[in-house]
């Protein structure tokens, strides 16, 4: 059975690395800027966007979302 407890995605430890230099991925927050990050949750990633968006993503987790800051385009 599959937990989908809010709290326990939460305590996955998150992290981010830099993606390969020729990739043309745009990021997801409107910045028009190349995706040249990827948001890891225990090694696996689950997102990209610029450094300042997986930062904050790295650093807020799940919180960034209930703030209500980001803009979906």
């Amino acid at each position: 059975m599959i937990d989908t407890d809010s709290q326990t995605y939460a305590q996955h430890k998150r992290s981010m690395k830099t993606t390969l230099p020729w990739s043309l991925v745009r990021c997801r927050c409107g910045c028009k800027r190349r995706a040249t990050h990827i948001g890891l949750a225990d090694g696996f990633g689950m997102m990209s966007g610029c450094e300042l968006t997986v930062r904050r993503w790295v650093r807020d987790g799940d919180r960034a979302s209930l703030k209500g800051n980001e803009t979906h385009r």
